[in-house]
This record gives structure tokens, sequence and C-alpha cells, in this order.
């Protein structure tokens, strides 16, 4: 092979390589996506039970509690 021959080569290779770190990462910002969709949720139902209990709704707060 000539230098411009294992260059392209090279070039083709990190070219793919790339493609796969990217596909990677893609799915990981995915993953922390959805994550991050069911910490907010639960979030949300916790402060709904904090409010619950603060006014003594005790049965109701862990009903909404059951939910998660």
């Amino acid at each position: 092979m000539t230098n411009t021959q294992d260059s392209e080569r090279h070039i083709e290779e990190l070219e793919w390589s790339n493609g796969l770190l990217q596909k990677a990462l893609d799915q990981s910002i995915a993953e922390c996506k959805q994550l991050q969709q069911v910490i907010d949720y639960r979030t949300k139902i916790e402060n709904e039970a904090i409010d619950l209990i603060s006014n003594c709704k005790f049965n109701e707060a862990i009903k909404l509690l059951k939910k998660i």
C-alpha cells in the first residue's frame, strides 16, 4: 500500500469508529432523558404526598406513594 492508501484507510477506520462512538453517545443521552422523566414523575408524586401528609391526609398519601 502507498502512503495515500494507508491514509485513506486510516481515515475510513476513524470515521467508522467515530460513528460507533456517536451511536453509543446518542444511546446514553436517550437513556439519561428517560431516567430524568422517571425521576421527574417520582418527584412530583413525592411532593404531592408531602402536601397530603402536611394536611394529615395520611391514607391518601400512602395510596399515592404506592404508585411509585
